[in-house]
């Protein structure tokens, strides 16, 4: 093998203890796996629809229904790395083209158990023009007008925070998911020129560059999946729901949230400076509770129902705020959409997120005329 492929083996090798770790379910790998023929017949077998993908989407469908997977530490076989960038290339291209066509097809409840969505999944239809474009002006609105409260907090720093969001949105604004195709082409390509500039030199520098031209490999097949027509989020049935809870909330009626988290006090999401809930109550008068993880105290700008600045929006304390939403903020049809807009928590150097607000749940009560 050439020192391409040693860079794959040296990663593989450090995944490895964590694959084969007794109850992961990450067991069936082409590089060599066996199982009983009636169990393989009785799951369909590979998903080929589903690329390279199909294997780990096998071990997800074995484990789900119950079946016990294991590492045979004494079986021996052998694998051949590829030795050239177009073969390992064309391996993470297939792999994430066939993972992004399972979360178009498959229960989002099976999904989310073995595989976290990719934030450029769960947040795509946020980086497309029009709602970056509409994104863009809310954040504007929010950094240079006043809070919605005289409780809220809105000082030069918070605005700078949010006016810095809304630049990041502008070239989405402009070139749609075809801006982060192109960030993610960049990576990968100085990825790719300082592998070969490296691999004279020392291996640790070589893999550190490999993993750059890795992780941007599989950023930019997001990226071009995403650019597609087949990315288009369609419009999705609401569920009629007066108590949402973000650990249990389809993901595909939030956006602007980060992947799940668990804690003492229950499960949370983070969200990013603006965040929306698609929600579905009947038209009519309601006293909103936004609960969120005591963790800092909250820093909303405003709320907004289907774009209209909600009432009364009073934060009660470090776990709750309330607000009010009049019966002609409704738009005609099911479908309804919270946004909040919220000031960033200071960076972090060991988290690149820019985390706003640590939100478990979103509760909706009427009130009486």
């Amino acid at each position: 093998p050439n020192r391409r492929a040693l860079m794959e083996e040296r990663m593989y090798k450090q995944l490895f203890p964590e694959w084969s770790a007794p109850g992961d379910w990450r067991k069936v790998m082409i590089r060599a796996f066996a199982i009983k023929r009636e169990v393989f017949l009785s799951v369909g077998g590979f998903a080929l629809k589903y690329q390279k993908f199909c294997e780990w989407f096998l071990a997800a469908t074995l484990h789900w229904r119950g079946y016990r997977l294991g590492y045979a530490e004494k079986a021996r076989m052998y694998h051949y790395y590829p030795v050239t960038v177009e073969e390992f290339s064309h391996h993470l291209y297939n792999f994430t083209h066939g993972e992004f066509l399972a979360r178009l097809a498959e229960p989002e409840a099976f999904l989310a158990r073995y595989f976290e969505a990719p934030s450029e999944w769960a947040n795509r239809s946020s980086f497309r023009a029009g709602p970056a474009r509409a994104a863009m002006a809310v954040l504007l609105k929010a950094a240079l007008g006043a809070p919605q409260s005289s409780g809220l907090r809105g000082g030069w720093r918070s605005r700078m925070a949010l006016l810095g969001e809304a630049l990041r949105k502008t070239p989405y604004a402009f070139f749609g998911p075809y801006w982060g195709r192109w960030k993610a082409w960049c990576k990968r390509t100085v990825g790719l020129v300082m592998l070969f500039a490296t691999a004279l030199f020392s291996e640790d520098w070589m893999y550190h560059w490999y993993l750059i031209l890795y992780f941007g490999t599989i950023e930019h097949a997001r990226w071009i999946f995403l650019c597609s027509k087949a990315a288009i989020p369609a419009d999705a049935e609401v569920p009629e729901n007066a108590e949402i809870g973000l650990g249990d909330w389809p993901i595909h009626l939030i956006d602007g949230f980060y992947s799940l988290e668990r804690s003492a006090a229950g499960a949370f999401r983070w969200s990013m400076p603006l965040a929306k809930v698609n929600f579905n109550v009947p038209a009519g008068r309601y006293r909103g509770e936004l609960d969120m993880l005591a963790i800092r105290k909250p820093s909303l700008m405003s709320i907004l129902c289907n774009g209209r600045p909600v009432g009364e929006l009073t934060v009660v304390s470090a776990e709750k705020a309330t607000f009010h939403i009049d019966s002609d903020a409704f738009v005609p049809g099911p479908a309804q959409t919270l946004t909040l807009v919220a000031n960033p928590l200071p960076p972090q150097k060991a988290d690149a997120r820019v985390l706003c607000l640590p939100v478990k749940r979103i509760r909706f009560t009427p009130v009486k005329a």
